[in-house]
C-alpha cells in the first residue's frame, strides 16, 4: 500500500484504486466478516495511499447485497473512512451507494456559506472565523471548497 503514491507517478493512466477485502483477508489468512472490521488499517492505507497518489479510491463490495440498511451503514463508514465510491456485486445496491456518495443539499449549502465566512475573513486580514458556532479556518476552509 505504500507504494501505490510510486507507481502512480509511473502511469498516467491509473485513475483510481479498489480495496478488495476477501483479497486482503486472504492474504492475510484471517475470517472475513461482512462488515470488514478485521481490515480497517488496511482500508485507511488504501485511501492514503490514493490521496497521496492523487486519485480516487474505492471501497470493497457490500457482500450481503439483500441487506439494505447493513449497506448503508458500510457505505457511511467508507465515506467516513475517505473514499470517494464504492464497488456493488448487486444493482439493487446502486441507488444507495450513489446515494451515501452524494452530498446532501444541506452539506453543499453549509460548505457555501464556510467558503463565504473564510474569504470574507481572509480579505478582513483574520486567519480564521465561525459558521454557526464552528471554528473555521484553512483546513475547514479547503475541505468545504472541495465539497461546493
Amino acid at each position: 500500500y505504500f507504494y501505490f503514491y510510486f507507481y502512480k507517478n509511473k502511469s498516467p493512466f491509473v485513475k483510481g484504486v479498489a480495496f478488495g477485502l476477501d483479497d486482503y483477508t486472504n492474504d492475510m489468512e484471517i475470517p472475513r466478516s461482512p462488515e470488514g472490521h478485521e481490515a480497517n488499517f488496511a482500508r485507511h492505507m488504501i485511501v492514503t495511499a490514493a490521496k497521496a497518489a492523487g486519485v480516487l479510491a474505492f471501497d470493497t463490495p457490500w457482500v450481503k447485497f439483500k441487506d439494505l440498511d447493513g449497506l448503508k451503514e458500510d457505505c457511511e463508514r467508507a465515506r467516513k473512512m475517505g473514499f470517494k465510491g464504492k464497488f456493488s456485486i448487486h444493482p439493487a445496491n446502486v441507488d444507495m451507494i450513489n446515494t451515501v456518495f452524494t452530498p446532501a443539499v444541506e452539506e453543499i449549502e453549509l460548505a457555501r456559506k464556510i467558503v463565504e465566512a473564510y474569504e470574507l475573513a481572509t480579505k478582513n486580514g483574520r486567519g480564521s472565523t465561525s459558521v454557526d458556532g464552528v471554528m473555521v479556518d484553512t483546513p475547514v476552509y479547503r475541505r468545504a471548497k472541495n465539497k461546493k
